[in-house]
């Protein structure tokens, strides 16, 4: 399993000791900065390019934005840490993966670790043996998929495409694959393994999510790697918010 390298940014040291405390418990992950000060953190980050930043958001002089604005050009998982449902939206708004609520609870800090080892397809077989490969026929042959390599499938009326993430799935990248498949026999094979319909014409991974984004009266999941936009129906959004831990009223 990949070892990830972290670092935490909090204005309060208890804060990042809660943190510590539940991460030193976590075998993939190496803790290899900490800062209360905002200025601080963007040095670090640029200096020591971690692979995931646990981001506090209510900062004195630079925040958590402020940060992830400043080294949006870095490759890194952003994890924001707050004590505050009403940034949410905000929140879901930049590249962060995920948002924790304080106090963090260790088993949605582990859910959350283990959401980038799927996003990266490097969570160990033994913990999810369930979650493995699946059978796809594009009419001339059946090829066996890995699950966790699947970004989102689209209904394209008779046909089916799926969409494969980019990142960690050499096999797959840059590749789309169609089939016959009805997209209803997708849900029910994939729902038990974290996808969700979110439109009558989609289905997609929740790993895949990177955020959501509202324009006017309309909902949009946006994943990366690829980086899409896809519609979210109405009467899905509560249920996807909820299944990515956002609060429902925001």
């Amino acid at each position: 399993m990949k070892r990830f390298e972290v670092i935490i940014v909090d204005d309060e040291p208890a804060g990042i000791i809660a943190l510590e405390r539940v991460l030193n418990t976590i075998p993939s992950i190496e803790i290899i900065a900490t800062t209360t000060n905002g200025y601080e953190a963007i040095i670090a980050i640029e200096k020591q390019q971690p692979d995931i930043v646990f981001l506090d958001i209510e900062m004195p002089e630079c925040n958590g934005f402020d940060i992830a604005e400043a080294t949006k050009h870095l490759s890194y998982h952003l994890v924001f840490v707050t004590a505050y449902h009403e940034h949410a939206v905000d929140a879901f708004t930049t590249k962060a993966i995920d948002y924790l609520l304080k106090p963090a609870r260790p088993e949605r800090v582990r859910q959350c670790i283990d959401k980038i080892h799927l996003t990266l397809g490097t969570l160990s077989t033994h913990r999810h043996q369930s979650v493995q490969t699946i059978l796809i026929g594009d009419g001339q042959q059946e090829h066996a998929i890995d699950i966790n390599a699947i970004a989102y499938i689209e209904s394209l009326g008779r046909y089916q495409r799926i969409t494969f993430k980019q990142q960690g799935n050499e096999r797959y990248q840059h590749q789309t694959l169609i089939t016959e498949d009805t997209l209803e026999s997708f849900c029910k094979k994939l729902e038990k393994h974290g996808f969700i319909r979110i439109h009558r014409s989609y289905l997609i991974n929740l790993t895949s999510v990177q955020s959501l984004k509202r324009k006017e009266r309309n909902w949009f999941a946006l994943t990366y790697q690829p980086e899409t936009e896809i519609p979210v129906a109405r009467n899905r959004i509560q249920e996807l918010k909820g299944r990515l831990s956002l609060p429902n009223k925001y």
